[in-house]
């Protein structure tokens, strides 16, 4: 059976044109790389939306000159993204804020709110956020200006993080609420995309307790290549697993659970 005949024997005939909403340039990769690529593959070319540039984000030695400015860095992630989006696949982009993804007339910036680890693996809120960070935005509005992309491009599911925002990152939890509320907004299913935590450790396809476990050893090649444009970030190890730029490692995204 085919990737799509089993997430529409999953969830129905709803992915003509999914939506993912993420939080920061690279997450569409690093939540859910396989996934989209998998389903541009399939023909369904995958929408992204994206809530903010990633200001708050570090860069890699030698990637931007020492004393770079947060703009400096804005300008890299955002070219990253576009040539790894290109790499998976993706349709129709755009940030948060920006018409078509604006309710209103006057434009918004959602930046990056930054995070602190509060232990391994798990994020939380940093000290310091921007007033204009995502978090501290009108939750009504993000989500007003989310649906109403979702309805410019014409999408039939919404797909976004879970409640615990993959790994606790205030966006990635924000990005949870916005994403739940556009598509009730926008009359759109919302599927969830199960933090890691929560992934069975065991490989195979099918349904869990957690969700539909969704595998896409097919789409390695697209993945890597996609990982490696965001040389910012992250590097890829032996073809094997990401290294963060701050040190921290995750599997490559090739497995996913949705619910």
């Amino acid at each position: 059976m085919s990737l799509l005949s089993r997430l529409e024997a999953a969830f129905g005939p709803v992915f003509a044109r999914p939506l993912f909403l993420h939080a920061h340039p690279d997450d569409e990769v690093l939540q859910a790389g396989g996934l989209t690529a998998a389903l541009a593959a399939a023909g369904r070319a995958p929408l992204v939306l994206t809530a903010t540039r990633g200001e708050q984000g570090e860069a890699r030695p030698g990637t931007l000159p020492p004393g770079f400015t947060p703009a400096q860095l804005v300008e890299l992630r955002t070219q990253e993204s576009a040539r790894a989006r290109a790499i998976l696949g993706v349709g129709a982009f755009c940030f948060l804020g920006v018409r078509p993804a604006r309710a209103t007339a006057a434009p918004r910036r959602y930046e990056d709110s930054g995070m602190a680890w509060v232990r391994p693996g798990v994020a939380g809120p940093a000290p310091h956020a921007s007033p204009a960070a995502f978090t501290r935005g009108p939750l009504a509005e993000e989500i007003a200006d989310a649906a109403a992309f979702a309805s410019a491009v014409g999408a039939t599911v919404l797909i976004g993080y879970d409640a615990g925002g993959s790994y606790g990152h205030p966006d990635h939890v924000r990005a949870h609420t916005v994403a739940e509320g556009a598509a009730q907004r926008a009359g759109i299913p919302f599927i969830q995309i199960v933090s890691g935590g929560d992934v069975p450790p065991a490989p195979g396809e099918g349904r869990t307790e957690a969700g539909v476990v969704v595998e896409t050893p097919e789409q390695r090649e697209a993945v890597i290549a996609a990982l490696n444009c965001y040389g910012s970030q992250l590097e890829v190890v032996n073809n094997a697993y990401i290294r963060h730029v701050g040190g921290n490692t995750q599997a490559l995204p090739l497995r996913v659970v949705l619910k």
